[in-house]
Order: C-alpha cells, then structure tokens, then sequence
C-alpha cells in the first residue's frame, strides 16, 4: 500500500485537518527525563539539546498519554505518535491495528551515571498491582558505553527467600543478587519479575513493552535532590512480584543468523519484542510487509531507501518504518550498526 487516503474533522480547531497520508521513515522529537541517577553522557547518542540537570532517560519512541513522541519530519511533523495511530491504524500498525490501541514497545536511552535502584517490573500475574491503563513490563538493554567500574545487577542467587530481600542493604547485596561487569555491546534480557539495578557509568538502549511501572526494593541509601528526602520505596509490592525461581541473569548470547554480506545477530526474541543487530558495509533490506520496524543506528551512518527517496541516518537515530512502507533498503556509508526491532507475531 503506496498511499492512505483518509479525512479526518477535530472537535478542537487548533489541531490540523489530514487530508491525505502516504508512508515514510518517521523521526521523533526526544523527551527527556531528569532523573537522580542520569548524567550527561545521552548527548553522546542525541543531538537534539538537552535540558540543565541530571538527564537520566531519552524517551526515543513513545505512545504514552503522559509522554506522546511528537514527529520531527514530513507531513506528519507535529503530530503525535498517537494522533496517527488513533486516526490511520493500519499505517503505521497494519496486522497489528486490532490487537493495540497504542504502540506497545517503549523504547529508551538510559544514562546511569550512579546506580539504578534495586527495582523490579510486574507481569501479568501480578494483574492487581498494575495500574489501570499500564502494562507489565519487560524490557532489554543493549549497553552502548561502560566503564571499568560498571556493573549490572541482575536475578537471584540460590535459596533466596523474601525475608531475606526485605533485610537487604549496601553491605549484603552481593548474598542475595548476583552481578556482572558491564561492557560495551553487551545485552541483557530482564523479563518482568526479575531483579535488576545498574550503576557507575552506564549508557543503554533500552527495549521495553510500554509501561513505566517500577517497584523499588532498595534504592541505596541515597536522598532525592528535589525533595531531600529519601525516595519511597515499594517493598512489599516488589516482593510480590518477584520471580524466586530466576537464578542468574547473565548477558545474551547472541543468535547468529547470517555472516556474510552482514553480520545479522538475533540478541532478543520474546513475546513482546524480537531484536536484532547488524553490522553491514553492504546494501540490505529492511522493513516488512504489513508491520512496523523500529530502527536504531548505533555505529556509522547510512540512508533508508523508500519509494526511490533516501532518508539520511546516523549514530543516535530512532526510525520507525510505518507498516505501510512495506520493504526498504539500508545503504551504509562506510560501515554502520544498527539495530532492528519488531512486535512478535504470537
């Protein structure tokens, strides 16, 4: 499908008449986030100027209500992500347009200059404790930039029990929550219900359902710069929501899928999110038929090829490629890396 045809009247006259939709590479405005924990190291990945402070999150694809990515290019600059697919479904979900109303992956930039809280996110088991409108959450962090000292927590060791998580603190960490070193090009998987922090000088892309529910079991003693006060915890919540049969969370192996004329690496593939990384210095195609791709440069630069038009890419770019688009193609300049999202078929 080359064009959608569509006319659309708004209660609200400040908002602009579509008259008429056809398919392209879409870009986002970036929303940041100032966290406690954030720093300044997201400019190494996103151009657009940040604001003073503790920039802890880049939201880079977002359909939230409090959070809506706003297009940067085309004729659909201005608009929402959720104006269009409220409006034109299919253009942008296609197969997808009846089983979500919104678009069901978040996907973020996290700069963890100091340590993430001990946290964990619900799953649907814990249906009660998920706010109206939210989801549960599972997420993927691919790391883009890590020091000598970085370290991932993640999961539980052996016989770890609730009364001991409850106990938990600085010095006795390390009994109850395995961790790793982190480094560059790692990814870690964490499926709802699993432990996980992160800490000293961390910068990720972040792949996650669409939902912003955290429960904090320990947040490492630290006081909030806005408030001064500790931040609250939610203990009791994030007990309940603890898988106790997780073990070690380790970093993926990656799925070698093709060597040659890429490297194309399968590093996540669940329920929620399938993801791939591909380094190429040859053309390939990207996209697909009636579904959207997500697209994330990480190394190099390139352009998508659509409809004879090229579309500039480079490092720190998210593109969505609507599901009406169909097939493209990837042209490095050079050599490039990106990585490659999509919603699973289930």
């Amino acid at each position: 499908m080359d064009k959608i045809n569509k006319t659309v009247i708004y209660e609200d006259v400040s908002d602009l008449v579509i008259n008429e939709v056809s398919p392209y590479p879409l870009l986002f405005n970036t929303i940041f986030k100032t966290k406690t924990w954030g720093g300044r190291k997201i400019s190494n990945w996103v151009k657009s100027p940040m604001p003073d402070g503790k920039i802890g999150e880049a939201w880079l694809l977002s359909d939230r209500n409090d959070a809506q990515s706003i297009v940067q290019n085309g004729s659909l600059k201005g608009k929402s992500l959720g104006e269009i697919i409220k409006n034109f479904p299919k253009l942008i979900l296609g197969k997808f347009s009846e089983e979500f109303k919104q678009f069901p992956l978040l996907i973020k930039i996290l700069d963890v200059k100091k340590n993430l809280s001990l946290q964990i996110h619900p799953s649907e088991k814990n249906i009660a404790l998920i706010p109206n409108g939210e989801n549960a959450k599972t997420e993927g962090w691919v790391i883009l930039e890590a020091k000598a000292k970085s370290k991932i927590f993640a999961g539980l060791n052996p016989n770890i029990n609730d009364n001991n998580l409850r106990n938990i603190n600085k010095k006795n960490i390390d009994k109850f929550v395995p961790s790793f070193k982190a480094k560059p090009d790692q990814a870690i998987f964490l499926n709802s219900g699993t432990i996980h922090s992160a800490q000293n000088n961390i910068t990720m892309l972040e792949i996650q359902q669409n939902s912003d529910v955290t429960f904090r079991l320990f947040d490492w003693g630290r006081i909030d710069i806005e408030t001064n006060k500790p931040r609250p915890l939610q203990i009791e919540n994030a007990i309940k929501c603890i898988d106790f049969e997780q073990g070690k969370i380790a970093p993926i192996k990656p799925k070698i899928e093709v060597v040659f004329p890429i490297l194309r690496e399968q590093i996540f593939n669940c329920p929620f999110f399938i993801v791939w990384r591909i380094k190429a210095s040859h053309i390939f195609k990207i996209g697909e038929v009636d579904a959207p791709t997500i697209i994330f440069c990480l190394k190099g630069k390139g352009t998508i090829k659509y409809r004879n038009i090229d579309q500039k890419v480079q490092k720190g770019n998210l593109i969505l490629l609507p599901s009406s688009l169909g097939i493209s193609t990837f042209n490095p300049k050079g050599s490039a890396t990106i990585i490659i999202i999509k919603i699973p078929v289930n």
